[in-house]
């Protein structure tokens, strides 16, 4: 099972969009995924049209121990499975304080499912925490999205940083790619971005670029990934070639 977690520490990048979008296209070509949010803000369920409302089996009843991950999933559609997250997920770093081995909690959880999914990929909140420590220790892969801004690239370094501080801690390597996200291709600015990233990090960007497109928003409100809602519009032609990308590495990384 491959295990992909999405982070950045700045909101509104589009971590959660990619989280569900990604996972819902690498399903519809035939893989068993697993979509986990740990995220407080819940906005995963949100956005695939679950009913959130008197949720007793969330990703907080899972990393607390009262229920198994198996527990937990819900079925979205096809090879599609969720764990949601609520707002009770905030208190997890308190609840967990001095607890041990608190930041293995997520891979711990995911013990035994390695033969049943594919790929299981992790929405994370925006921050670096406890919650996202969990899910980097459970992840193999992280995809950081960044947006064609200047908050972001001055955050990229730091959070970089802050990742190689978790592997070396917590001996464990993960392979970071970049992921440029709401890109508006008519502005040198936004474009500019691009390049920025792609010259400093040459091996860690994806060639995919996801574009602004004012169809993903909408398909968010309707509940719906992209691949649902609008097949004509960029973002679909975008988040499909990102699957498509992720999935052309699968016959490297078996032969490793």
């Amino acid at each position: 099972m491959r295990c992909i977690a999405l982070v950045n520490q700045k909101g509104g990048c589009g971590k959660t969009t990619t989280a569900i979008n990604l996972a819902s296209f690498l399903a519809e070509e035939g893989r068993q995924v697993l979509l986990i949010d740990l995220d407080p803000q819940g906005h995963t369920g949100l956005g695939l049209g679950i009913d959130t409302e008197d949720m007793k089996r969330t990703i907080y009843e899972v990393l607390s121990g009262e229920i198994t991950m198996t527990d937990a999933v819900r079925s979205v559609k096809g090879n599609l499975d969720l764990v949601l997250s609520d707002v009770v997920l905030s208190a997890f770093e308190q609840v967990m304080s001095g607890a041990p081995e608190r930041e293995f909690k997520l891979v711990q959880s995911l013990q035994g499912l390695e033969t049943r999914y594919d790929y299981c990929i992790i929405d994370s909140p925006p921050s670096v925490g406890l919650l996202t420590f969990n899910g980097l220790t459970a992840a193999s892969e992280v995809i950081i999205p960044v947006d064609s801004s200047y908050y972001s690239l001055h955050g990229l370094g730091k959070l970089l940083d802050t990742i190689q501080i978790i592997e070396e801690n917590a001996d464990h390597r993960l392979f970071i790619r970049i992921l440029a996200t709401n890109v508006d291709r008519r502005t040198n600015f936004s474009n500019g971005v691009v390049e920025t990233l792609r010259s400093h990090f040459p091996d860690r960007c994806f060639e995919t670029v996801i574009h602004n497109c004012t169809r993903l928003r909408e398909a968010a409100s309707y509940g719906k990934p992209i691949s649902e809602f609008d097949i004509h519009c960029n973002a679909f032609s975008d988040y499909r070639r990102l699957a498509h990308e992720i999935l052309r590495q699968e016959d490297s990384l078996d032969k490793k």
